[in-house]
């Protein structure tokens, strides 16, 4: 109990920070300036620091936690998988159960280059827009782009569903609508982060 609630707490972290980085991106759709004038601003907080850290440690300790969830549960089971998987192998949901080491570190290898490439690197805020742009003008970065937000969109498909089951927000008699809420979300997400790879690709 205690590693799923860490699990859906630090989940909960970095889903707010993935909403409010996709929100803070998409500004490129109205200009360069605007997302120019939100990187500035958004380095100039005193708070920025410490919700760095914060974010980090989620990071980390949803990363453990999963990985120790996946082993739990593997070892409960042995060798052999559940005949609910056999039944239902071709559903979406039950895929995205089964990937969640393979989706989880498909992420966390994209966060690396992401890091490598937008904070590891010194540059001046107020040219967010032209690095971003100029960085998926190559080709492989687009395509490592593009397999992060189908990372994001299948480990989100099921960590959202186990989140609100986690926090006990999950009813029976809404299981239906929370699922198909779960991808919609999720895949809304990655749509929205592909949908910068393609707007950046068509500017000079």
């Amino acid at each position: 109990m205690v590693l799923k609630l860490a699990a859906a707490l630090s989940g909960l972290v970095l889903i707010l920070f993935v909403g409010f980085h996709l929100a803070t991106n998409l500004l490129l759709w109205q200009g360069a300036d605007a997302l120019d004038r939100a990187a500035i601003a958004l380095h100039n907080q005193l708070w920025l620091p410490m919700a760095e850290v914060i974010v980090m440690g989620a990071i980390a300790v949803h990363f453990l936690t999963v990985l120790m969830l996946a082993w739990r549960n593997r070892q409960a089971r042995g060798p052999q998988p559940y005949a609910q998987w056999r039944s239902k192998q071709n559903s979406w949901l039950q895929w995205a159960a089964t990937s969640t080491v393979f989706s989880g570190s498909g992420l966390a290898l994209f966060l690396l280059l992401h890091l490598r490439h937008f904070r590891w690197t010194p540059h001046d805020p107020g040219d967010t827009a032209a690095l971003v742009i100029q960085t998926l003008h190559e080709p492989m970065l687009a395509i490592a782009y593009g397999l992060g937000a189908a990372f994001l969109t299948l480990h989100l498909s099921h960590g959202l569903r186990s989140l609100v089951r986690s926090l006990g927000l999950f009813y029976p008699k809404w299981a239906g609508v929370g699922q198909r809420l779960a991808i919609a979300i999720a895949i809304g997400l990655g749509l929205g982060f592909s949908s910068l790879s393609v707007l950046a690709i068509g500017l000079p």
